[in-house]
């Protein structure tokens, strides 16, 4: 078995500790079993960082690279903070793309 170190770098309640317990949980045999049970956790989770961002953005006056994308910053800080489905919406994942690549 491999060791792989990882040095996670954020602000305080940026989502250090977070991101290191899905790695855990999804890489690892003392993770769930049942992973399709948490993807409504991990939905939510994308949806909360990227309003953040997309919400610091704003409040510091940080310009989108492509102003045709403001269309997916409303999309995204329109979404409730909870998503409940089975599957992330599609529309919603090319928006999270899209403002990630921006």
């Amino acid at each position: 078995q491999s060791e792989v170190k990882i040095l996670l770098l954020g602000a305080g309640e940026s989502g250090k500790s977070t991101i290191l317990k899905q790695m855990v949980i999804i890489h690892t045999e003392h993770g769930f079993t049942d992973i399709d049970q948490y993807k409504e956790i991990i939905f939510s989770n994308t949806i909360q960082s990227m309003k953040v961002i997309c919400e610091a953005m704003e409040r510091l006056n940080i310009e989108l690279g492509d102003p045709g994308l403001k269309s997916s910053v409303a999309m995204i800080v329109d979404q409730p903070s909870q998503i409940e489905a089975d599957s992330f919406p599609k529309a919603l994942a090319e928006a999270v793309q899209n403002l990630w690549k921006d």
